[in-house]
């Protein structure tokens, strides 16, 4: 087993490798769907845009993670794929939104409230 042998749960060389970029026109007409009901998945998108982050690393997202005034954001080595943390920087336009959520939220929260996957929203 892997865990006898000491050697990596995930091999990096059997990862498949994902260059699909969004163009300007998808980009859009992802971001002027999050509208009404779906208002809540437009700072999410955005962080997932600019920062490449995976899904799961968002939705775990804590505040403690987030420095605004250095617009870094921590990724913990326990919500990664790989075991290993890294730092991201955040965009013009994230630091916006996160702002915007920032003045509601509780230090130890989850960034973006979502305490469950969003594949029904997103699919909608």
């Amino acid at each position: 087993t892997p865990f006898e042998t000491g050697s990596p749960l995930i091999s990096k060389a059997d990862e498949v490798h994902r260059d699909r970029l969004l163009s300007s026109a998808e980009e859009d007409r992802l971001l002027i769907a999050c509208t009404g009901r779906r208002t809540h998945l437009r700072p999410l998108i955005i962080a997932a845009l600019d920062t490449a982050c995976r899904r799961g690393e968002l939705l775990q997202l804590k505040w403690s993670d987030v420095d605004l005034e250095n617009r870094a954001i921590r990724i913990r080595a326990t919500t990664t794929k790989t075991q290993r943390g890294r730092v991201v920087p955040i965009s013009s336009r994230l630091l916006e939104e996160l702002r915007e959520l920032h003045e509601s939220a509780e230090d130890e929260s989850l960034v973006f409230g979502v305490k469950t996957d969003v594949k029904h929203s997103f699919t909608s």
